[in-house]
């Protein structure tokens, strides 16, 4: 809760219990910070912050704060509005904490619902800036635990759920997605399914010659949509997708690519994770 320290935010929550305080003319946080960062310059410091303090707290010198609005658009907001959120400043989010579960909050598979909580741990896993993971998250625990518990009640792993974080996080090792270039990809309609494409989530990740691309279908129905890359493609190449979650691959060559863009048939809550190979066709 560190925007407590904030002098107008004291003032406005203490102020009638101290009348003749004087404020401080500069903020607490910025003279630790200044202060620890002289003796220990690689000290990181991780900001708890709500009420829309975020960015002011990366200004005053925090390395990392908490994103609850991200959380709250997994939760309750439309796909649409997920992508608007994402389109904030690169430094921002990179310095943002995302998270699907922490001891605030019920556990992901509550608050989400099991087939939704792992798309959104892939969408948390994929984006720009700090990924927390909770204690239990990754064996699929569903009981939220008060912090002032002492012991914890047994409870048993769920199996497919831990499988699934352990590709996932295997997969999102790769340097491109600490090191990569981030891009919000847009999509466009594909079939009669109308306007299932506005449900995806889609973004690509790029580093030297690594790509990789995520699809997240972000909603309980079949989604379709076709999806351009910008890569630039000589005559003879191809490209090789091959999905890191599913472990299947697919060619598509470079007429269709110029002429239809990818195309995406995914199912409710399905999510792919493409690792993008060129290579010269015959």
């Amino acid at each position: 809760m560190a925007m407590l320290a904030l002098n107008d935010v004291f003032e406005r929550i203490w102020g009638e219990y101290s009348r003749g305080y004087q404020q401080p003319d500069t903020e607490l946080w910025s003279e630790a910070i200044t202060r620890i960062k002289e003796r220990h310059p690689y000290f990181l410091f991780i900001a708890e912050v709500y009420w829309g303090l975020e960015r002011r707290l990366q200004e005053i010198g925090f390395d990392y704060t908490y994103d609850k609005p991200f959380y709250d658009k997994l939760r309750f907001s439309s796909p649409q509005e997920i992508c608007d959120y994402l389109k904030a400043d690169d430094s921002y989010s990179r310095r943002s904490v995302r998270f699907i579960e922490n001891h605030d909050e019920p556990r992901a598979v509550a608050a989400f619902g099991r087939e939704r909580s792992l798309a959104a741990a892939v969408v948390l896993s994929t984006v720009p800036g700090f990924r927390l993971f909770h204690d239990g998250q990754l064996e699929g625990r569903g009981m939220r635990l008060p912090i002032q518990l002492v012991r914890e009640p047994e409870e048993a792993p769920d199996p497919p759920i831990a499988e699934f974080y352990e590709q996932l996080l295997h997969v999102c090792n790769s340097p491109v997605f600490h090191d990569g270039q981030w891009l919000l990809l847009e999509t466009s309609q594909a079939g009669q399914r109308g306007n299932s494409h506005r449900d995806l989530l889609t973004w690509w990740w790029h580093r030297g010659d690594q790509t990789k691309v995520v699809v997240v279908n972000y909603s309980p129905k079949h989604t379709s949509c076709w999806l351009k890359l910008p890569l630039p493609l000589g005559p003879n190449e191809r490209i090789l997708l091959r999905d890191e979650l599913a472990s299947t691959s697919a060619v598509q060559d470079t007429q269709q690519l110029a002429n239809q863009d990818l195309h995406f048939n995914l199912k409710p809550w399905q999510a792919q994770i493409l690792d993008v190979i060129v290579t010269v066709g015959d």
